[in-house]
């Protein structure tokens, strides 16, 4: 059958967009897998990051870890087992926590 230049050139088209979204779709899905990588990621460092043992001094406002050079010069420590309990008892978290960990 005979097909016009006009019908021919929007058979391309759709042609052409067909291809566009099979690669959006492909690319979505990239995205998707990608998004689920870092959430697993971002769950992984919360959780790693909020255990530990964490000090403080009685007399202070901020929480360290161990390896912070405030901590190691603590003398009447304060322990707590979370981030959270520390952060309960009114005591500020050092920027040690997320520089160490």
């Amino acid at each position: 059958m005979f097909q016009t230049q006009f019908q021919q050139k929007v058979q391309k088209s759709f042609e052409l967009t067909k291809q566009d979204i099979y690669a959006l779709y492909d690319h979505i899905q990239y995205l998707h897998a990608e998004i689920a990588l870092l959430k697993e990621q971002h769950n992984t460092k919360e959780e790693s990051s909020s255990t530990g043992t964490y000090f403080a001094s009685k007399t202070g406002k901020k929480a360290h870890i161990e390896g912070c050079f405030f901590a190691k010069n603590i003398k009447k420590r304060v322990t707590f087992e979370t981030k959270e309990e520390a952060v309960k008892q009114g005591y500020q978290i050092c920027g040690c926590i997320y520089r160490l960990k």
